[in-house]
């Protein structure tokens, strides 16, 4: 997209969003719009040099994110949300949806947005405690080719990285869908299931079956926040092979439990375990994440710091040997006020077997929010 085409959009993003706090009925409330950013702006370092096929540069500076949120309502049972990313001159729109609440037990989401599927997806970039869902060191994939291009399964033109959150992302099993999506809560009990076109963000479907995708929560009754969950995710593909294009269909699993609350005081527990069809090759993969954190208030200009250790292991294909990795991440976040912070991470990627190198980044971030 152009940046005459950019501006175009932001210009009639804005000019809707003020159409809509200025649109009122005389009889009711009138509507509003809350604007939202988000700017994630990242050093980072990788440890894949052109030994390893690759012309990474050591290091590099970018904007991660940098979003804006429209988050609209219409009355007390019409809402709805816009957001684009405009990071590195790319611009794109993620969320556009409008959610019917027709109840507390039933609210309808149409639209765009994510679809119901890992836990941590679901969570907000701009309180996700690690810098990174999953793995994300630059040059990993064309160094994994160089170490070993027969042992990987390859999608798309790119390798399947051994990590649980780059697996069911790459697969397409999470992320944002065009679609619609029933939710609501009963009791102790929330529920998210929808039917989605399964092409990847802001794309037609191509071809006649739908995707879906669903989970279910409990929030068990005891002092510190504990929400355990399970959820699916059904996608049809679209699948070129040298003889012919076929459909093919894939469906993956999760278990999810969340412990604790961000940016309360003492530990927080984000973890899932996920499992499913490797799409490629109809074999399985699995794999597994969890990050815990303690946050620790403190006064001044400096409201709280916060250690993080994440750990991941995955397997992309349990018919082949020593193509999967384990993941450590140790880091810390350093608040200023609400989700503004500063963050450091080391991430190491250590494969299974000798077939591949281990890689590692160092990575800090300053993130902006209001």
């Amino acid at each position: 997209m152009g940046r005459n085409a950019q501006r175009v959009l932001v210009a009639v993003i804005l000019l809707l969003a003020g159409s809509v706090v200025r649109a009122q009925s005389p009889a009711a409330v009138p509507p509003s719009a809350t604007v939202k950013f988000e700017t994630q702006f990242q050093f980072s370092t990788t440890s894949v040099d052109k030994e390893d096929g690759s012309r990474q540069p050591g290091s590099t500076f970018e904007f991660r994110r940098l979003r804006v949120y429209f988050d609209i309502k219409i009355n007390d049972w019409i809402t709805g949300a816009v957001e684009s990313d405009m990071s590195m001159g790319r611009l794109t729109m993620r969320k556009a949806f409008m959610d019917l609440s027709l109840s507390k037990a039933f609210a309808l989401k149409l639209g765009q947005d994510k679809k119901p599927f890992s836990l941590l997806e679901t969570t907000s970039s701009s309180k996700y405690p690690a810098i990174e869902t999953g793995v994300r060191i630059r040059g990993l994939a064309g160094a994994l080719q160089h170490d070993n291009a027969a042992a990987l399964t390859m999608f798309r033109g790119a390798p399947l990285i051994a990590d649980e959150q780059n697996l069911v992302d790459q697969l397409l099993y999470k992320g944002y869908e065009l679609g619609a999506t029933a939710h609501g809560t009963v009791g102790r009990f929330s529920y998210d299931a929808g039917v989605y076109n399964g092409t990847g963000l802001d794309q037609l479907d191509d071809n006649d079956g739908k995707s879906v995708a669903g989970r279910l929560a409990y929030a068990v009754p005891m002092k510190k926040p504990l929400t355990l969950g399970v959820a699916a995710s059904h996608r049809e593909l679209n699948f070129p092979t040298a003889a012919d294009t076929s459909t093919r269909s894939g469906t993956a699993y999760a278990l999810e439990a969340e412990w604790g609350a961000f940016r309360t005081e003492g530990f927080w527990l984000l973890a899932e375990a996920a499992t499913g069809s490797n799409i490629v090759t109809e074999d399985k993969f699995k794999g597994a994440t969890a990050i815990l954190t303690y946050f620790h208030p403190t006064k001044g200009r400096i409201e709280g710091v916060e250690p993080v250790f994440r750990i991941g292991a995955a397997d992309p294909n349990d018919a082949r040997e020593d193509d999967g990795a384990m993941t450590l991440t140790p880091g810390i976040n350093v608040y200023f006020t609400g989700r503004n912070k500063f963050s450091l991470n080391y991430e190491v990627f250590n494969p299974s077997g000798p077939l591949f190198n281990t890689q590692k980044a160092l990575r800090a971030q300053v993130q902006l929010y209001m």
